[in-house]
């Protein structure tokens, strides 16, 4: 009959629509699992408050030692955050200024301007909110030892 060419069906939609995403939110999965994470993609989660609000949150609640990771010529440097912003201020530092206020940074980055697009980020330790400034560095300073920053890497203090 006329059904199979012109078929049609009315529906209504008795539930509010609470938002549209264009792009779907990307949970935070886990501290242990914050590793060897491009340059870019940090910028991304930093720049993109509403897609990744989980890592916002998440990272912003912590003190913590880090790792950058130069792609390029393999270069470390280990870093702490403590500040109010946690981990998240921190590493938005790197985004905005490209060295993080650091001097082995600086000359990796004086020496070859591009290379901060090499870098990649890494949780070594998730720190108490107890801690004190001056413990946190005091774990900072063993990292460094541990991995050869000074000698080898990008650190300078």
């Amino acid at each position: 009959g006329t059904g199979a060419r012109a078929w049609t069906q009315n529906a209504s939609n008795e539930k509010p629509v609470i938002s549209i995403h264009a792009k779907p939110l990307q949970q935070f999965p886990g501290y242990q699992h914050v590793k060897d994470i491009s340059y870019d993609d940090i910028e991304r989660i930093i720049e993109d408050k509403e897609r990744y609000a989980d890592w916002h949150t998440a990272l912003s609640s912590i003190k913590a030692i880090y790792l950058i990771v130069n792609h390029n010529n393999g270069k470390m440097y280990v870093g702490s955050a403590y500040g109010s912003d946690g981990l998240l201020g921190r590493w938005q530092c790197y985004i905005d200024t490209k060295t993080g206020g650091n001097l082995g940074i600086d000359e990796n980055l004086k020496a070859s301007p591009e290379d901060y697009k090499h870098f990649h980020f890494s949780i070594l330790q998730v720190l108490s909110p107890a801690e004190t400034e001056q413990e946190i560095i005091n774990i900072e300073n063993t990292f460094k030892e541990m991995l050869l920053t000074r000698q080898f890497g990008m650190n300078k203090n």
